[in-house]
């Protein structure tokens, strides 16, 4: 399955605008592990994708900065829209953008692909868990 990772992009650059030190130091394998172990919200070590889902409902309003119902490149910061970044981000947030009108509502943001959740689930069986972080992690 083809997957968009405009959800990780736009996440890690929430990640990255509070913690910049922290970010830069780690790889991008690293960092993934990193942010979707937050999504742990029992705290037993393994990650569902409902878990994930609900994590990155409670993301959308942290990334529609302007609160107008939608996350766009308005609301992205200015580097993450920048260079090599944002044409990435931009062929990206075509698959994200169900509708095509350039904005991800909070319905599409719910039915966007978790690329990130998937390239960590080695197994597909919709848990992550511990070694499979470990791994990501390069652990």
């Amino acid at each position: 399955m083809k997957n968009s990772p405009i959800i990780l992009i736009a996440i890690g650059c929430v990640s990255a605008a509070s913690m910049p030190g922290f970010a830069l130091a780690m790889t991008p394998a690293a960092d993934l592990a990193n942010r979707i172990v937050q999504a742990d919200a029992n705290h037993d070590g393994f990650i569902t994708r409902p878990e994930f889902v609900t994590y990155r409902a409670a993301q959308f309003d942290a990334l529609d900065r302007n609160h107008d119902g939608f996350i766009s490149d308005d609301d992205l910061p200015g580097f993450a829209r920048a260079a090599a970044a944002g044409e990435r981000l931009r062929r990206l947030k075509k698959d994200a953008d169900l509708n095509g009108d350039t904005r991800i509502s909070h319905d599409e943001w719910l039915k966007a692909p978790t690329p990130g959740f998937d390239q960590i689930d080695k197994d597909g069986n919709g848990v992550i868990d511990p070694y499979e972080l470990k791994r990501e992690r390069g652990g």
